[in-house]
């Protein structure tokens, strides 16, 4: 990528009122039963999901969780070229460190072997796709000194930004802003180099808390070369039709327990739960997460820090 300062720079930043507006309603959603998503609302608790954490448990305690924490921390650093056409030319080889799903109340030392991955290594920019801790319903704050060991840990030229997942609270703002790190809360900036840019949407988890600003943020963007940065993959349809060029996600897990394909994907299509993959024009990649939900098992799927570069076609004629 060609040695030039770069802005960022909020395309619609959200005001103070405007926070505290969505505080409020992710308040709300996350004091409910059920969980809001585009299609409607469900029961947050799937009775499948409850079988094979049981079974899993199971297995758990008859061969020792330590062991299984041990193979849950052998996180692999997972690296990508994309090559994107519409990518502007300044922006080749714009290397990205990608973190998800961390879980950090689930896996003790994950922070550790996180800062170990990458603190020899220059990024560009970090994204962070969501859950953080593994229940929003506990304090947040309670994750911070392992949250602000990663982020010290990180040389970023261009900074970090976050957006929230299902087992993020609203309290994770607050706690992001205080360590240096952007949390996009349905809003699109601009990374800019010289006179060219990349736009970056990033929206509030569309799981457990939908909300039609989601939609909102993402049709708002301008034209350019977008990203979406967004916890899960179910905003994929919209977003190739909104025509964003590269959808980055977590979520899934890759299924975490995997015999060997995945047993649960979260209501992803398998095809679009773990790694590289196309929708139409658009590409995207879905990290397997580098913690653990639930239980403290891998299986056949282990966890992943991906640090992926984007790279510009030429094109035709």
């Amino acid at each position: 990528m060609q040695e030039s300062k770069a802005l960022i720079s909020y395309i619609d930043k959200k005001s103070l009122t405007e926070i505290e507006s969505w505080k409020q309603e992710r308040i709300k959603m996350e004091k409910s039963i059920f969980k809001s998503q585009k299609v409607g609302h469900k029961i947050k608790k799937s009775w499948l999901l409850a079988k094979c954490i049981q079974l899993a448990n199971i297995i758990i305690e008859i061969t020792g969780k330590a062991y299984w924490i041990r193979k849950a921390l052998e996180i692999q650093v997972e690296r990508r070229d994309f090559f994107l056409e519409s990518l502007p030319n300044n922006f080749d080889g714009l290397k990205l460190l990608h973190l998800s799903d961390l879980h950090i109340d689930k896996l003790p030392g994950i922070e550790k072997r996180i800062s170990k991955l990458i603190q020899k290594e220059d990024f560009d920019l970090v994204l962070l796709t969501g859950d953080y801790r593994d229940d929003y319903k506990l304090d947040f704050s309670c994750i911070y000194p392992q949250l602000k060991q990663i982020v010290a840990s990180i040389r970023s030229k261009y900074g970090i930004l976050a957006v929230l997942g299902n087992h993020d609270s609203h309290q994770a703002f607050d706690v992001f802003n205080s360590i240096g790190v952007k949390t996009l809360i349905n809003e699109t900036v601009e990374l800019r180099i010289k006179e060219q840019s990349v736009l970056i949407t990033g929206i509030d988890d569309v799981h457990y808390f939908y909300s039609e600003k989601s939609e909102h943020a993402m049709r708002a963007a301008p034209n350019g070369f977008k990203i979406m940065v967004a916890h899960s993959p179910e905003m994929l349809y919209l977003a190739e039709k909104l025509k964003y060029d590269f959808y980055l996600t977590g979520h899934t897990h890759g299924g975490q327990v995997c015999l060997p394909i995945p047993i649960v994907t979260h209501g992803a299509k398998r095809k679009y739960s773990s790694g590289n993959w196309k929708f139409r024009r658009m590409q995207g990649y879905t990290s397997r997460g580098a913690g653990v939900s639930t239980i403290p098992m891998r299986l056949n799927c282990p966890g992943e820090v991906g640090v992926l570069t984007l790279r510009s076609l030429p094109r035709e004629g």
